[in-house]
């Protein structure tokens, strides 16, 4: 075993435990540094690496030469997705831990946008020092066939590992060079770990669990986070630990953060408020419209997977599911204006505010025409636009920017889809490389198929969730009392939430009477 990486890598956790266990206020103060340093000196040394020796070789096939063929590539597609979403830190929970810590009016769209923005603009940027240093190292000279098996096992770790300081070496002072460049690497490390830990951090902290029997101070819960991962990184400094690290991180952010984001959009704009929607279109309508939008994905990813080897899969695929999609969403459209023109319909445990009730009932009361409309809208867009209504009133209050009417809609008709074939896509990925590394067992292959069980078990847990909710409740923060309020902020908590009721009043659904039970017993 080599002892020292096991140092190194003791040495980075205990930095990153003596900064998480200080909480988000010392971690907000050192993201300055662990951000805007590795910034400039990455913009230094990519300006070095479109300088060198046959740099504009790279450069030209990075922005010179469009590959169509690439573009059929499910495989292509699933590694861009979870790069991008690995670098702006979407669905792995970063985003929600640290907005636990914000105002409840916090700018969160404009925030959103800048965060996103500046990313993919930094991101193509430093790609020119990269496709440079690739040129310079000669690797667009070779033939297609190699070239093509060189770019396909080019990874983020190969790039940052071989390939950048293989090119730094041939500048005069490469010591210097090197230093510099490790040196970025190991700050964008470690912002990214704090990021990553404080997600852990906050959820166990927060948890009911941990609240409500053991309560254990913060810094003994980042203490059991830190050890628990500086000894499962050991199983990464080993000979074989690079393989290991490589491939879990291809198909951990190809496979599992964009299934756990795909949930996230299904939550959000088919879930959301789901008791509401059932109750006023009927459940059997309600679980038809599930099929119809779910199964169609899911059957329609399927049998696409299943016929990939033959020519025209991607339609076979298609063709399925709007299939199935168009069939259930019409029993769903029948069952519903069936359920609203009868005489079951149930008002009363729904979750309308008592106002709107009787504009309920005005419109149960219209004609086959009326009711076919407002079927429809209720079906195929009424959990995002709720969801849209519901957080205006807090991240769009005031001057902030507000969550646009497109959002939802974009996320359940463009987003979801395109994530759910990409998780498909990366499952194949997955699979083949599985099957091929099984075939010949060499220790690069042997990684593979431990990224493979690995990410495997993940999604079992995940799907373990989503079925039986029960054994994850205990992750859930249990809701704040009056008492849980800092006491230079007890004048304004009852005034905040005061002004929260009054305006999810306005709100087109909202159960009034829990709201009322949640305030009085001054629950937030």
């Amino acid at each position: 075993m080599p002892w020292e990486l096991l140092g190194w890598s003791a040495m980075i956790w205990f930095i990153s435990y003596a900064v998480i266990c200080k909480g988000v206020g010392v971690t907000g103060k050192l993201i300055y540094v662990t951000m805007a340093l590795p910034m400039v000196l990455m913009v230094i040394v990519t300006v070095r690496g479109v300088t060198l020796e046959n740099a504009w070789s790279g450069i030209k096939n990075y922005v010179g030469v469009f590959r169509t063929d690439k573009l059929f590539d499910g495989g292509m597609w699933s590694s861009a997705i979870g790069q991008i979403f690995f670098s702006t830190g979407t669905g792995v929970g970063v985003y929600t831990a640290y907005a636990s810590y914000t105002s409840a009016h916090q700018n969160a769209v404009q925030d959103a946008l800048i965060i996103s923005s500046s990313n993919s603009i930094f991101e193509v940027f430093v790609a020119f020092g990269t496709f440079g240093a690739m040129g310079a190292l000669g690797l667009f000279a070779q033939n297609s066939e190699s070239l093509a098996k060189d770019l396909d096992e080019l990874s983020s770790f190969g790039v940052g590992f071989f390939t950048y300081p293989d090119a730094l070496s041939k500048l005069p002072l490469p010591n210097l060079w090197a230093a510099v460049f490790f040196f970025v690497l190991v700050m964008l490390g470690l912002s990214s770990m704090f990021a990553l830990l404080e997600g852990a951090v906050t959820t166990l902290v927060d948890s009911t669990f941990l609240k409500t029997r053991f309560r254990p101070p913060r810094w003994l819960t980042v203490l059991f986070v830190c050890i628990t991962g500086y000894l499962i990184s050991i199983a990464y400094t080993t000979p074989g630990g690079f393989h290991r690290l490589n491939s879990l991180d291809i198909f951990l952010n190809e496979v599992a953060v964009v299934f756990a984001s795909w949930i996230q959009i299904l939550l959000a704009t088919t879930l959301y408020r789901w008791r509401d929607l059932a109750n006023v279109i009927g459940y059997k309508s309600f679980y038809l419209s599930l099929i119809a939008y779910i199964g169609s994905l899911v059957i329609g990813s399927l049998v696409g997977s299943m016929c990939r080897k033959q020519d025209g899969a991607v339609w076979i695929g298609f063709g399925t599911g709007i299939g199935i999609l168009v069939t259930f969403t019409i029993a769903s459209m029948i069952a519903a204006v069936k359920h609203l023109g009868g005489p079951n319909v149930n008002t009363d445990n729904t979750c309308w505010e008592k106002e709107q009730k009787k504009d309920l009932c005005a419109m149960l009361k219209g004609g086959r025409k009326e009711r076919i409309v407002k079927a429809w809208w209720l079906i195929t867009s009424y959990s995002g636009r709720q969801l849209t209504n519901d957080l205006n009133i807090f991240v769009g209050d005031g001057s902030n920017w507000s969550i646009p009417g497109i959002w939802a809609p974009t996320l359940r008709y463009i987003a979801s889809p395109i994530l759910f074939v990409t998780f498909t896509f990366g499952l194949n990925k997955l699979y083949d490389k599985g099957i091929e590394a099984h075939a010949e067992p060499t220790p690069k292959n042997m990684a593979i198929i431990y990224a493979a069980v690995v990410t495997g078990l993940i999604l079992l847990i995940a799907a373990s969730g989503w079925i039986s909710k029960r054994w994850i409740n205990g992750l859930l923060p249990p809701p704040p009392t009056s008492k849980d309020v800092d006491s230079s902020e007890k004048a304004t908590f009852t005034p905040l939430w005061e002004d929260a009721k009054a305006k999810l009043a306005e709100s087109a659904v909202r159960n009034m009477d829990q709201w009322d039970k949640v305030v009085k017993e001054g629950k937030v």
